[in-house]
């Protein structure tokens, strides 16, 4: 498993004084497609990683399947509007398209999977999680194996 640093979190929260800079600017499109240019260059970059090192070790590229409510589904319970409205300027379903694209253009396998109860369920042998001696860290009773 690898964790990417992608730094879209900077451009997205920095999109709200580009925006309205923009907006007291003529020619306010230019600086909003700056911006869009900025969030595409990040994502292509990250699907160019992920395609390539999953056909350099020839492994499979695991996605969620996000269900079309999905942004309405992650602020259901968020209160603070700010963090609402960030939420709703990621671009997720953009950035699972772009490691689509870029793993079929390469010949890379893509699985897409449901995301209800991964995280209570085991990768290997597919039982219930239970937890573990330490906080938060979940132990498969049947393999052993342990996710933290």
């Amino acid at each position: 498993m690898y964790i990417l640093e992608t730094e879209i979190k900077r451009i997205t929260i920095g999109y709200a004084t580009y925006r309205e800079v923009a907006q007291s600017v003529k020619g306010n499109g230019y600086v909003y497609g700056v911006i869009r240019g900025r969030e595409r260059g990040i994502r292509l970059k990250i699907a160019d990683i992920v395609s390539n090192r999953a056909k350099n070790i020839n492994a499979v590229v695991v996605l969620e399947k996000l269900p079309k409510q999905y942004s309405r589904n992650m602020i259901r319970d968020v209160r603070d509007p700010v963090l609402r409205h960030r939420i709703y300027q990621a671009r997720f379903r953009g950035m699972v398209k772009a490691i689509e694209e870029e793993c079929s253009e390469r010949g890379v396998p893509v699985a897409k999977v449901d995301p209800r109860n991964t995280s209570s369920t085991c990768p290997l042998c597919n039982s219930k999680l239970m937890g573990g001696n330490v906080l938060r860290q979940l132990k498969c009773q049947n393999c052993e194996f342990i996710v933290w």
